[in-house]
């Protein structure tokens, strides 16, 4: 006959219960991470209470008239003629056509610089989407970024040196045809 041996401590039903016990926790545990990750990234973005929104300028219709801009092609057949208000000093320059609204593709902005270099311009505080158009010293465009988003801040580069911007309601340049390598030319009154 084969001696069967006492089952110790170590084999009896007890460990049967542990290991019951050890699974019904790992199973909460991984029930109580997934509840957590649903609730954050169902949650909304995080509120900053001591930070006022940036509320934006009250729009304005004001538009000065400081003389004529025509668009032509190289070589030099008229594509378009526009209403512009002049920015020739820093102050105007900052300001642009930030918070402005109500004008058309008639109108337009001349920022003028005393120097060429590559440029950037962004939209903050601008409500109306634009046409920017970077010019060099020669007069001719050199970049364009059409309907650009109003408020970003997001850069719009020159990428190569230019002494002159226009801006213009979004999708002017579109519906003139206005192209790289077309020329501005003004007459300031």
């Amino acid at each position: 006959m084969t001696r069967r041996e006492k089952p110790t401590p170590a084999s009896t039903k007890p460990e049967g219960k542990n290991a019951n016990l050890k699974y019904l926790l790992i199973g909460t545990v991984a029930l109580v991470i997934i509840a957590i990750a649903f609730i954050i990234m169902r949650s909304p973005e995080p509120v900053q209470p001591n930070v006022p929104p940036v509320p934006h300028p009250t729009p304005t219709t004001s538009f000065r008239d400081d003389g004529v801009l025509i668009f032509s092609s190289a070589d030099g057949r008229q594509k378009a003629r526009i209403t512009i208000e002049i920015a020739q000093t820093e102050e105007q320059r900052t300001q642009g056509l930030m918070g402005r609204t109500g004008f058309d593709f008639t109108k337009g902005m001349l920022f003028i610089f005393d120097n060429e270099e590559e440029r950037a311009f962004w939209m903050a505080n601008t409500p109306t989407s634009l046409d920017i158009i970077f010019v060099n010293r020669n007069k001719e465009i050199v970049k364009i970024h059409s309907r650009t988003q109003p408020y970003s801040t997001d850069s719009y580069p020159s990428e190569k040196p230019a002494k002159y911007v226009v801006e213009t309601l979004g999708g002017f340049c579109s519906r003139f045809g206005i192209e790289e390598g077309d020329r501005i030319s003004w007459l300031a009154e």
